[in-house]
């Protein structure tokens, strides 16, 4: 059957357009699926409820720039980072890099995580000479 709406081409005994969604109104549609006419009188008494198909997307078909990590490579980014100069080096470039949007948030959140570890160190060293001192001048 055509859709008179959108033209679309739609299967036959079909109520709705696939395309548009819009009611299909041919007569010969109803006969056909062997309903009476009281059937196709409630069928049309009842309100216009599109479907509605999510496409499917493969990981293949993402660009670069969306592509998930997988866990393996959550793990070998979080080693790569804890290696003392050249992950902080790896961590501060990923972390500006936009080749992949995943990647970049991780590396974000470890130096963010990185960066509060440093503080509360720093804090507790600062208090830990302050005690220190206060022992000792007591």
């Amino acid at each position: 059957m055509t859709c008179d709406h959108c033209g679309a081409q739609n299967a036959e005994g079909t109520r709705f357009c696939v395309n548009c969604g819009a009611p299909l109104t041919a007569q010969s549609n109803y006969s056909r699926a062997g309903q009476t006419q009281a059937q196709s009188r409630s069928d049309a008494s009842r309100p216009y409820q599109p479907t509605y198909t999510q496409p499917i997307i493969t990981q293949e078909q993402l660009p670069e720039k969306f592509r998930p990590l997988s866990p393996w490579a959550y793990f070998g980014y979080g080693i790569l980072f804890s290696i003392p100069l050249v992950g902080l080096i790896c961590l501060i470039v990923f972390s500006f890099n936009d080749t992949n949007i995943n990647r970049r948030n991780f590396a974000r959140s470890y130096f963010i995580v990185l960066l509060i570890a440093v503080v509360l160190l720093l804090i507790l060293a600062f208090a830990g000479v302050l005690g220190g001192l206060w022992v000792r001048y007591r």
